[in-house]
């Protein structure tokens, strides 16, 4: 299926129904993959135990910067769980595959990128993700089928929502590539808008998480490009009316913490992961940006706050905040 195609029967069926096997439609939370006995977030004796999660980007390379961010998140995990405060799950903001995407679910690049690269052992949770630039070279579509060994992949179409908590925490997962105009993927972008305002209006969620690989804000070496304020004309304005509490992004080769005055969204860029380095580009938003460095995001998430926090490779903390 070429990508004319795909388009053409996304917009007629809707993302999710692209795969039969899963939930018919974008708002149901994902199945459960194998993981053990207890798991993260349970309620135990009655009380909800935090919930804890990863956000790592821009990490498909292959090359000695993906395997140092991936075994400082494969130790980082460890130690979570012999802490007896196990992570539950990782986001993906996209970029999964560089250069160009994977061919088809027997692309070698599933084994030496993902299964062996974030080993089962210390990773047995789900790995929710969603497309960047840089998928959409190839078919976009393998990756929403894929399953593999582990069954930890989970690409539930272009857009899908992450129910947790018992509700308390709703993540929605967008591809931000649909909106821009050399995809052509007009009908297709408009869908996802529609099905965005309209989850958000739903949601009950104390907590939600907006994810999509391409950042309304950035620092970065991308910042002068028309895709950011696209981006931003689209998601700004339903993070504010819904109260979102962060979007997580990517497409940056860097770590960064934004935060506007006018805006109670914070705007996280983890997309330090595997890819090549860029060094800062401009200086107009803040508190905090690392580049050249890899690294990851940590979350922590209970009824009364959310915790997140920037890792490097060698499990250094480089920044931290709360919001409450």
């Amino acid at each position: 299926m070429n990508r004319r195609q795909l388009l053409q029967l996304a917009t007629a069926s809707g993302a999710v129904a692209l795969i039969p096997a899963l939930s018919s439609g974008q708002d149901n939370a994902p199945a459960a993959v194998p993981a053990p006995a207890r798991k993260a977030g349970q309620a135990s004796g009655g009380v909800l135990e935090p919930l804890r999660f990863i956000v790592f980007g821009d990490w498909g390379s292959g090359a000695a910067l993906q395997h140092e961010v991936a075994a400082a998140m494969s130790l980082y995990c460890q130690k979570s769980s012999q802490a007896g405060a196990p992570v539950a799950f990782a986001i993906s903001t996209g970029d999964n595959f560089y250069d160009n995407g994977v061919a088809d679910n027997l692309d070698e690049q599933w084994q030496t990128k993902f299964e062996l690269m974030y080993p089962a052992a210390t990773m047995n949770f789900p790995f929710f993700a969603v497309l960047g630039n840089h998928d959409w070279r190839a078919n976009p579509a393998t990756q929403f089928s894929y399953r593999g060994p582990s069954g930890r992949w989970r690409m539930d179409g272009f857009y899908y929502r992450v129910a947790q908590q018992g509700g308390l925490v709703d993540f929605f997962m967008v591809d931000t590539d649909l909106w821009l105009p050399h995809n052509k993927a007009e009908l297709l972008a408009a869908k996802q808008t529609q099905w965005l305002d309209k989850s958000l209006a739903a949601s009950k969620a104390k907590w939600k998480f907006v994810v999509g690989h391409h950042p309304p804000f950035t620092d970065g070496a991308h910042a002068p490009e028309a895709d950011i304020p696209l981006v931003r004309g689209i998601l700004t304005p339903l993070c504010a009316r819904y109260n979102v509490t962060a979007l997580l992004s990517g497409h940056d080769h860097d770590l960064q913490h934004i935060v506007r005055p006018d805006l109670s969204t914070h705007f996280v860029i983890s997309g330090a992961s595997g890819a090549g380095m860029r060094p800062r580009l401009t200086h107009d938003y803040g508190p905090f940006y690392q580049d050249l460095i890899g690294g990851f995001l940590a979350v922590e998430v209970t009824p009364a706050a959310v915790t997140a926090r920037f890792l490097d490779s060698r499990g250094n903390t480089l920044h931290e905040w709360t919001q409450v």
